[in-house]
């Protein structure tokens, strides 16, 4: 019964994985879309996040209230031991949100704006080689041999997906790389931040802390604008929705 249960709480997070990869890709795309509107890449962050931060907040507030109606077996004051617990770590997580996952984001809109989005994601999606290296130096934890087959097979679809001709600004492909290390390295941190605590409502924080820091930088630039027609608002809810909140 344990391995069956095991097999398919694997099998689902294969899947939201699949699905986040997916859902992800999308995410230069519409940035580029944005900014073909005359948006910023701040003011298109700020925008990104301030949506993905107001739908999530919509969707923790009426799950607490699902719950609290549908729980009854559980006491008042067990109930309020798990909500004191969880608020006494928002400070850590908002931190993880304005110092991890706030400045990897910035640097992924500004590749794109010097790189196509496909080579930005492409870049990106070294991060799991650059989380194996840091837990190895950091946790000495050996990755398993199917874990360097997936690494290596990665890393020669990236070495073909470069070989085509065609030249990439040399600081353009720094950055990209940058950014893959800083979001390996979130990860890293956010286990161990984030261990126990319940992901929806961490996420909503993070999404916040990042709204607030590119709204204020996207107001101090002068560079803040409100969509001004159905296709923008329509990017502006994608980016935020699929791009953002789903994966």
């Amino acid at each position: 019964m344990i391995k069956a249960h095991n097999n398919s709480t694997a099998i689902h997070g294969f899947l939201a994985a699949i699905i986040s990869a997916i859902s992800f890709s999308t995410l230069g795309i519409f940035a580029e879309l944005l900014y073909s509107h005359g948006f910023s890449v701040l003011c298109a962050l700020a925008w990104r996040f301030l949506v993905a931060a107001f739908f999530l907040w919509l969707v923790v507030y009426i799950r607490k209230h699902i719950r609290s109606r549908s729980i009854s077996a559980k006491s008042d004051i067990e109930k309020r031991k798990d909500d004191h617990g969880q608020r006494g770590r928002w400070k850590s997580v908002f931190l993880l949100g304005l110092i991890g996952f706030s400045p990897q984001a910035g640097l992924f809109f500004l590749t794109v704006k010097i790189l196509d989005p496909g080579i930005t994601s492409l870049l990106l999606y070294l991060y799991p080689s650059f989380v194996f290296l840091i837990i190895f130096v950091w946790q000495h934890q050996r990755p398993r041999r199917i874990q360097v087959l997936a690494l290596a097979l990665s890393f020669l679809g990236c070495m073909l997906t470069f070989w085509k001709a065609g030249s990439y600004p040399p600081i353009g492909l720094v950055l990209g790389i940058l950014v893959a290390v800083a979001y390996a390295a979130y990860l890293v941190i956010a286990e161990r931040i984030l261990d126990g605590v319940d992901s929806l409502w961490a996420t909503a924080i993070i999404m916040t802390a990042a709204a607030i820091v590119y709204l204020c930088l996207a107001l101090l630039e002068g560079t803040f604008v409100i969509p001004s027609s159905i296709e923008q608002f329509l990017i502006v809810l994608c980016i935020a929705i699929m791009a953002s909140v789903l994966p």
